[in-house]
């Protein structure tokens, strides 16, 4: 019995696809998946095995996320009046290579395109389908109800079930997973029950930024990286310059794993217009920081000068 998984292995966010094959032409073939701990998934779906006994032209695959346990998985088909059955094997890991993202996205500022309204913040501001968020909205009046929802493009609304919301005093905080989520932009609300007050945060799904390991680097603009590349016992140096002196900046970065961070704490450049000088700006891995590309984005507020770093990781 043939069964192929493509690709064989990948990180939280690769999608696999299944074919199998040795079925009688034209029978149901039921399909299911096992996950490490041998927990069974999607019992209920079936395909319809062609004229040469095959299942490959009806497109069965799965997208993972974060919230699938890594380790090996299979896919499961079975003839429902042959009992022929297939099994196909895949792993789900983050020490395994995805395929190189692209370096032209990763110095675009998504954030200009997804704006707050009210005191609102959202971290990360972007990531790929099953990344966790955490938002935070303020202004609302110490012990009044606060709804929260998320909305789509399309304008459907999804409440946030009460245990991810957390309200203390004039904040709200609630964290979710983007799981299950298509693709696209989306807004997450807060108002008040009895002010009205409201915060809302634009955030999008999107492989944009991701940046496994493969990935070429960018090279760093009005500023530079040293080393540019290393591992778990180095420490980055970062430096950048040409902003005007003492001007307020604005940060964000990306990761290899896509998420595209907005810091709310802005930094200055000091009396030469420099970051990373006094004091320096160092950086180092742990054993929990991903390998791949790294980028970090300085941008005056008053002159609108950027300064883009990119390192790579190689990992511990």
């Amino acid at each position: 019995m043939n069964a192929t998984v493509t690709p064989p292995s990948g990180p939280p966010g690769t999608t696999f696809s299944f074919a199998a094959y040795g079925f009688e032409p034209g029978e149901p073939v039921g399909i299911w998946l096992t996950a490490p701990n041998q927990a069974t998934f999607g019992a209920d779906l079936q395909a319809d095995a062609d004229a040469s006994g095959s299942i490959a032209n009806a497109e069965i695959g799965i997208k993972t996320d974060r919230e699938f346990d890594e380790g090996v998985w299979s896919f499961n088909a079975q003839g429902v009046r042959s009992n022929r059955q297939a099994i196909g094997y895949f792993l789900i890991s983050s020490s395994t290579s995805a395929a190189p993202g692209n370096p032209a996205n990763l110095g675009t500022p998504i954030h200009d395109q997804l704006p707050a309204q009210g005191a609102a913040l959202i971290i990360p501001v972007a990531g790929p389908g099953g990344t966790p968020f955490i938002f935070q909205g303020a202004g609302f009046r110490a012990g009044e109800s606060v709804s929260v929802w998320i909305s789509d493009a399309a304008q459907n609304s999804t409440p946030l079930p009460a245990d991810q919301v957390i309200q203390e005093g004039s904040i709200v905080l609630a964290e979710f997973s983007s799981a299950g989520l298509a693709d696209g932009v989306y807004t997450i609300v807060a108002q008040g029950d009895e002010s009205d007050a409201v915060a809302a945060a634009n955030f999008k799904l999107t492989n944009e930024f991701v940046a496994p390991p493969g990935t070429p680097r960018p090279p760093s603009v009005n500023g530079s990286v040293t080393p540019a590349e290393g591992g778990g016992n180095t420490v980055f140096q970062l430096r950048g310059q040409g902003f005007q002196p003492g001007e307020t900046l604005q940060y964000w970065s990306t990761a290899p794993d896509g998420t595209y961070v907005l810091y709310p704490d802005q930094i200055q450049a000091d009396s030469q217009g420099r970051i990373g000088y006094n004091p320096p700006l160092d950086l180092y891995g742990t054993g929990e920081t991903l390998p791949g590309v790294y980028g970090f984005h300085f941008r005056g507020k008053a002159g609108g000068v950027r300064v883009d770093l990119y390192l790579t990781f190689t990992g511990t």
